[in-house]
């Protein structure tokens, strides 16, 4: 199982190396870094900034969540889960290291189902990027109407059914429930997505404007950083073009390491459009995957360790076996 990983790893490493050569052929190497030289870091720092309110909106979130597993959860602890859950996501596929990080760290007799409950917190902020990105596409559509070409009506067309399912679900946990019981007939499974009848409407809502509040933070931390390398950057353009950015991103299977070259590539050609330079798209995406992907990995790593003392310490305190003479 371990060889299969690492042979995952290092082949979205190798996507994500591939796709970030191709872009710095295109947009060119030496613009970047002169880009990057010029930046002016006061919109850098602004961004970086906001990085504990960004944290904190999804701690949050995700006691919000646990309230209906974990009633008596304390924000300290919430805290710790989501980090380590942040630190471990970053080296594992798919980012499954996030859910069993977040499981792993609170004390709970059934990892697997805030395991589970972790993956479908994060399906009220998919909806806010399919939502959002829609609205994105289609004032994207209407102000480029040499861009509305098929291809893009039919992924205007998909994403719709799709985030109107989504949204539909997230509303009616119970009947999400009730759908995947049926699909997947194992008592195990329903029986670990039973958190899904406890949320009532009022917790959906929250969750969803709780992942709408969250949305609009790291949005605007991209945006900080666009005018950092663009600061004649428009405001309703650029919005647009960074909704567009997350949708995409969120619409195709996670390819790369981390998504990235997904992330930028999609900065670059959207942003493109209203007249930002490629190197300054570039790297306002990169430097978002930075602030908002590596840093709180990083942070989360004394987490972790914290996480680990603490599963030695269990072992070293719980009573030695001594076989029957």
């Amino acid at each position: 199982m371990k060889k299969h990983v690492h042979t995952f790893i290092w082949i979205k490493g190798i996507l994500a190396a591939g796709a970030l050569g191709y872009l710095l052929h295109i947009v060119e190497f030496d613009k970047i870094r002169a880009a990057m030289a010029e930046a002016d870091t006061l919109f850098i720092l602004a961004s970086v900034a906001l990085l504990p309110l960004n944290l904190l909106l999804c701690a949050w979130r995700w006691q919000t969540a646990l309230r209906r597993v974990m009633p008596g959860v304390r924000f300290r602890a919430v805290f710790g889960s989501m980090m380590t859950g942040r630190s471990l996501g970053i080296f594992t596929p798919i980012e499954l290291g996030d859910f069993a990080g977040r499981a792993f760290y609170l004390k709970h007799n059934d990892r697997w189902e805030l395991a589970a409950l972790a993956f479908a917190e994060r399906m009220p902020a998919l909806t806010c990027y399919l939502g959002f990105g829609l609205a994105a596409l289609a004032h994207f559509l209407v102000i480029r109407p040499a861009e509305a070409t098929l291809a893009w009506e039919l992924v205007f067309v998909f994403g719709l059914a799709a985030c109107l399912t989504l949204l539909f679900f997230v509303v009616n946990p119970s009947m999400a429930h009730g759908v995947i019981g049926t699909v997947i007939r194992s008592e195990r499974v329903r029986r670990e997505l039973g958190f899904l009848r406890r949320f009532s409407r009022r917790d959906t809502g929250l969750l969803l404007a709780q992942s709408a509040l969250v949305y609009a933070v790291f949005t605007t931390q991209f945006y900080l950083l666009l005018l950092a390398f663009a600061p004649r950057a428009a405001l309703l353009e650029s919005y647009t073009s960074i909704a567009l950015v997350f949708f995409v991103k969120s619409c195709l299977p996670s390819l790369t390491f981390m998504d990235l070259g997904i992330r930028e590539g999609a900065s670059v050609y959207f942003l493109g459009f209203f007249g930002v330079a490629g190197a300054a798209a570039f790297n306002a995406a990169f430097l978002t995957f930075v602030v908002n992907r590596l840093l709180p990995a990083l942070l989360g790593l004394p987490f972790v360790l914290r996480m680990n003392l603490r599963h030695s310490a269990r072992v070293e305190q719980s009573p030695s076996v001594v076989p029957a003479e």
